[in-house]
């Protein structure tokens, strides 16, 4: 019984504690919800034509996300992408993978000297999103709780 009630008071602690403390911060689910790749544009309504780059520019976008990666890589990694899908695409045509490499040097050279806004946000997203995941787990979410009774005393240990 005494088991059960410590609980249920742990429980509902836990519950008030955490609605108290997010009340005024966003969710990880709305982070989430931000997330997300757009194709060759950004997200602030810049849109070029995604030729055959989709896959290529949807990757950068995540490859921003992905906290802590330095942005020259990602944008390294980018026209990789986007001299591999050119190769997919035209493969023998020398004139048009020439020409489709081009533009993919045009793409990479816009995101090199102009994605630095694009990064710093994303950057931000993940950042928030991992703080909000870690709020969110907080300091009530133990992955155990192990409570062991002592004569009339119950000692509990918490492996967070």
């Amino acid at each position: 019984m005494k088991k059960t009630v410590f609980f249920v008071t742990f429980a509902l602690f836990c519950s008030l504690a955490l609605s108290a403390q997010n009340m005024s911060l966003p969710s990880s689910r709305y982070y989430e919800q931000q997330l997300g790749a757009n194709g060759c544009g950004a997200a602030d309504g810049y849109d070029f034509p995604d030729f055959v780059f989709k896959a290529a520019c949807d990757m950068h976008d995540l490859d921003y996300l992905y906290l802590g990666r330095a942005k020259i890589v990602s944008d390294l990694r980018f026209l990789g992408n986007m001299a591999k899908a050119c190769a997919d695409t035209f493969g023998s045509n020398k004139a048009a993978l020439t020409g489709c490499l081009a533009v993919g040097s045009v793409y990479f050279i816009g995101v090199l000297f102009g994605g630095g806004d694009a990064y710093n946000k994303a950057q931000v997203l993940a950042r928030n999103l991992r703080d909000a995941k870690e709020r969110e787990r907080g300091i009530c979410y133990p992955s155990d709780v192990f409570v062991q009774q002592s004569g009339n005393a119950y000692l509990i240990a918490i492996d967070w």
